[in-house]
This record gives structure tokens, sequence and C-alpha cells, in this order.
């Protein structure tokens, strides 16, 4: 039986990540293989192994903020990892986010080298081909692993810094080892290709959307509008890019309305409501589908989830056409504007509102994690 341990910052379902992670484990145990899964932090409910407590985790992200040292914490989490390795013996270790201040990951690599261990890596964001953080955003840096990063401009980005530090180059740690690299979309591909990771097979899976709650059929939350707009993130970083959210709340037209959820976006406006974090699925899909349109107005989007639960529920998005890595244009279901001039946006929302979705266009969790079964056979009968 084959044995698969997938690594992750956290596990619960409910995160991007998370839910990725447990749509391919329950693939792997229909299909016979032995699924574990392992996570820096979080609920043990979710993983069968967690490495840190909550305790650990605030001393080593206070400890980031003052080094800049994330992904190479020395210390327990990983110690305890690595015994764990030893013990289940993986065909595949598959290494998702490894920032978020709990690995050493040169000695994880190291590891994986030494016992020639097969590895997948799924780049969710640019982590592993920068400096410092893992979605630069509009940062003028090229994202390749060599680019100077001493002066960053956007040390609040996650995971931020409080001081100036120099960087750290992961994806060196990454280059040697027998690894395939996964990313979610063709953008992160392109960028890839062009990256000092370009010598590992490259494939192209893209994330896949629960369509048994997101779709077109269901209650909805009546939001208010002649033209309901609405925006969602968890939580509204710069990355964000919310000041785009404000610029447009105060040229909307007459009538329209649009509706932030998540915390810290700070828009204000006589047209605009505020709802908290999200935390139920089946809430948001009923937020999905009352909306005439969604924004995704961040500069940096490697899939973009929120654009994908939305084209399930039926509702077009409109994007930012700056963002890097950008989510590209489908027709019918989501449109691209440049977010840094305001009328192009209102423009975008005038033709999606007159836009016929098409949710079969959307792919399934079934759909990803069949991918990511394909791909696991594939590198087990390459042993």
């Amino acid at each position: 039986m084959p044995v698969i341990v997938q690594i992750n910052t956290q596990a619960d379902p409910r995160t991007a990540v998370g839910g990725i992670m447990h749509a391919i484990g329950r693939r792997c145990a229909a299909e016979g293989f032995d699924s574990h899964i392992v996570a820096g932090y979080g609920w043990r409910a979710h993983s069968d192994l967690v490495l840190e407590g909550k305790a650990r985790y605030v001393a080593y992200a206070l400890r980031h903020r003052r080094f800049g040292d994330d992904g190479f914490i020395e210390g327990e989490p990983t110690r305890r990892l690595l015994r764990y390795l030893d013990k289940v013996r993986p065909d595949i270790v598959h290494l998702h986010n490894m920032h978020g201040y709990y690995l050493d990951m040169p000695a994880l690599t190291a590891w994986l080298l030494r016992t020639g261990t097969r590895t997948v890596a799924t780049l969710h964001d640019l982590w592993w081909l920068t400096g410092r953080c893992a979605s630069p955003g509009d940062c003028p840096v090229a994202v390749d692993g060599r680019s100077g990063c001493e002066d960053c401009r956007f040390p609040q980005y996650y995971p931020a810094v409080s001081c100036k530090v120099g960087p750290r180059y992961k994806a060196e740690f990454l280059s040697p080892l027998n690894v395939g690299i996964v990313v979610p979309s063709e953008a992160m591909a392109d960028i890839v290709r062009r990256s000092i990771l370009s010598h590992l097979p490259l494939t192209v899976i893209g994330n896949g959307t629960d369509k048994t709650v997101f779709m077109p059929e269901g209650p909805n939350i009546k939001l208010r509008g002649d033209v309901k707009i609405l925006a969602v993130s968890a939580n509204w970083n710069p990355l964000k890019n919310a000041a785009a959210l404000q610029r447009l709340a105060k040229a909307m037209p007459e009538g329209w309305h649009l509706t932030v959820v998540g915390g810290g976006s700070g828009v204000k406006g006589k047209n605009i409501s505020l709802w908290p974090v999200v935390k139920r699925r089946d809430t948001l899909a009923a937020l999905y589908r009352d909306a005439d349109v969604l924004l995704s107005p961040s500069l940096s989007e490697s899939f973009g989830m929120t654009v994908s639960e939305s084209n399930a529920c039926g509702t077009p998005a409109v994007v930012n056409s700056e963002a890097v890595p950008a989510i590209r244009p489908v027709k019918g279901n989501i449109l691209s504007a440049p977010f840094s001039d305001t009328d192009a946006v209102i423009a975008a929302v005038r033709r999606a509102v007159d836009t016929h979705v098409d949710p079969r266009l959307v792919r399934s969790t079934d759909d990803m994690s069949a991918d990511y079964m394909n791909l696991y056979r594939q590198i087990i009968a390459n042993k």
C-alpha cells in the first residue's frame, strides 16, 4: 500500500489548502493508499500529526518578525516531523505551504535528499521563488529566487518582518530533490518556467471547488443595491488591495452597492455593507448566489478560490489584470480590468452583469483529487 504524507501550515478543512489536502486524502483512502496529513499547528482532529502548539507558534512568529527566518526555524517541530517520517516511511512526501513559523525547511529537504524520497511540491504561492515573502504582488523584483530583496518595499506582506533582513533563497534547497512541481494555474506555470526550478517536472493541477456546496441552486442572502457587488477575503491585508474597493465605492453609480466580506478592509461609504469573516461555506455560497458580480482586486492570486466558488454559484467575477500572477479571463465567467483604473473596473462590472456564467467550466474537488492521484501513480510507477 503506497504511503502518502502531506505537509502544510495547518489542516483545517475550511481553509483553502486544508480543504485541498483533505480532498486528496479522501481520494487516497478510496483508492487504497495510506494517507497521512501533518500540520504545523492547529486542531489535532484534522491531522495525523501536529508539530507545535500555540505558545511555540507565537514565539516563532515573533522570532521571525525580528530575524526574517520563516522556513529556517530550527527546533523540536522539525525534529518531530523527521521522526514521524522515519516511522511511516512514505513513498511520496507532498509539500504544500512550508511557511507559517513551524519548520526548518533545510533540515526537511536534507532528509528528503538523503533518503531519496520522491516529493511533490505544490506552489500555492511564490514563497519558494522569493527572497522572503509568499506573494510579492507589484514588487518590481523578479521572482526567480536569485534577485535581491535586501531593501524590501513591502515588509508588512506575509510573513511580515519588522526590520531590514537579508533574503534567504529557498529554491536552492528544493532544486536538487527528486521532486515534481505542481502549480494551480498557467499563470503560475509561466513564472516557474522562467525560474531556477525550470529543470524540474512541472504539472498544472487547478484547485477544485466543492460543487455540492457552491452551486447555482440553493438559498441566497439578500444583498442591497440595484447592482449587487460582492468582495470576499478572510483578511484584507495590503495584497488584497482593499484600497481599490474604497476608490470604487466613491465612484460607483447611484443604486450600486458593494458588500465587503472579511476583516480589516477599512472600506467606508453610504453604499457599502461590511460583513465579518464567513466561516460557513453554505453561508458564503448563499452570498455568491445573490450577487450580480464578484470583485477580486488582489495584487497577487495564484488561483483565486473566491472567483472559482463564485462562478460555481453562477456569478461572474471581475479580477485584477495587474496582479502578479494574475487570474486569466474565462469567457462568460471571468472578466479582467486594471484595478488602478476605477473607470475601467466600473465598465467591467457593467459588462459582467450582462454575461452568462457556465458553472460547468469550474473544476470540482473530484477533478482535482483525481489529477493528484494520477500524478502519484505516475511517480510510483517510475520508481
